[in-house]
């Protein structure tokens, strides 16, 4: 009888270990797949669907009831993020007392690409916070030149197995001087 129950301790024991040791490579091998999951968002579908003007998949990025957030402007759903971003000059901020000017066409596909690094995610669950940095260029009378640099702040929430922009934060870090109106060339001083 002490033999039995001995091999049967033996026995749930060894089950136990391999059960937490299954688990526990389920668990790591799902945060690499999340973390990837993640990084191909933010930087792989997150800036060509900008950068190639594919508003629509842009705005399918967020989640149902997601925020993008730049500067004081708030914008929620992905429906209306696409309408804020067909605007034409929605980026347009004339200093007081300026005179008015037409709104700034959008962008031509590629020609502003936005190249996107240092991303840092936390995951707890189907949630994620983070950020990653942004740089702005264009192809100025044939040179290329930064435009515009910053970092997101963002909450992804996992939603039916895919990793989507509850909410995104995007703020420049470091404007250049003002450019001329259709140029992206700095003023001179």
């Amino acid at each position: 009888m002490k033999i039995a129950i001995g091999a049967l301790g033996i026995v749930l024991a060894a089950f136990w270990a391999q059960a937490f040791a299954a688990d526990t490579l389920e668990t790591r091998l799902t945060a690499i797949e999340d973390h990837q999951a993640i990084t191909d968002l933010v930087v792989g579908a997150y800036p060509r669907a900008l950068d190639e003007q594919r508003l629509n998949d842009y705005g399918a990025l967020f989640t149902a009831d997601g925020e993008m957030i730049v500067g004081d402007i708030v914008v929620k759903t992905p429906a209306a993020i696409v309408k804020f971003l067909s605007t034409p000059g929605v980026f347009d901020r004339p200093k007081p007392g300026a005179v008015s000017k037409p709104p700034t066409p959008l962008a031509k596909a590629r020609e502003v690409p936005h190249i996107i690094s240092n991303p840092y995610y936390k995951i707890e669950g189907n949630t994620a916070t983070g950020g990653a940095y942004w740089t702005e260029v264009k192809l100025v009378n044939g040179q290329t030149q930064v435009i515009g640099t910053g970092h997101y702040e963002d909450v992804l929430r996992k939603v039916n197995g895919q990793w989507k922009f509850a909410k995104r934060k995007i703020m420049r870090d470091v404007p250049p001087d003002e450019p001329i109106r259709g140029t992206g060339q700095a003023k001179a001083k």
